[in-house]
């Protein structure tokens, strides 16, 4: 089908559409799709999109898939994503990835959370990053995260953190890390601090963990 026909689908004759048929589409008829056709899209049908198909896709469309729909994206569809395609989405979207699959999150696509998209990563989220993803996000993205959040953090990643990115991070979410956190710091660590960050934490945790 012509991709001016294509565009020219309704909703309902899109529906029609079953997983084979989406992975069949190409690059010039997925780009001919409007914003509202890319929104109609049940999460059975985005599952069906290959990884090829999303680095197709214009940042708008990634942004007017529904929240079930984004939901439906594995981990290796999640990878495929550029940073515009990531920066792109809504927070509600961002909300809606599964924790197992944030982790798969490369590094180029994680740099580009925005401050409003880091700030709606629940517990499960948060704690499913890795290490490696941790240790790459910019200060924007740690101050960008409540008391809450900070505390939903692995003690082991906490850990592999670079001294710059701790002290980026405020001296209220410093008070807020638990135990098993403070324990998981080296003293590495808490030296490269400044003198308002060491003061909140217990110097007698510190370190003990390690």
């Amino acid at each position: 089908m012509p991709p001016t026909q294509f565009a020219a689908l309704t909703s309902g004759q899109l529906a029609a559409f079953d997983g084979e048929h989406i992975r069949m589409l190409g690059k010039t008829q997925l780009q001919a799709m409007t914003s509202v056709q890319f929104g109609s899209l049940s999460d059975i049908q985005v599952a069906a999109l290959t990884t090829a198909q999303l680095k197709c896709l214009m940042p708008e469309d990634l942004a007017a898939l529904s929240a079930d729909g984004i939901r439906a994206l594995d981990g290796a569809q999640l990878s495929a994503l550029s940073s515009p395609q990531v920066s792109a989405l809504s927070t509600t979207q961002i909300a809606a990835i599964d924790a197992a699959d944030i982790s798969r999150l490369g590094k180029a696509a994680l740099a580009a959370l925005t401050a409003p998209q880091m700030a709606v990563l629940d517990d499960e989220q948060l704690a499913a990053l890795t290490a490696k993803q941790l240790a790459t996000l910019s200060a924007t993205q740690l101050q960008a995260l409540s008391t809450a959040q900070v505390q939903a953090l692995e003690p082991g990643d906490l850990a592999l953190m670079k001294p710059t990115q701790l002290q980026a991070m405020s001296v209220e979410q410093f008070g807020a890390l638990n135990g098993a956190q403070q324990a998981a710091l080296t003293m590495k660590q808490y030296l490269a601090l400044d003198a308002a960050h060491q003061e909140a934490l217990d110097i007698a945790l510190v370190g003990i963990g390690g």
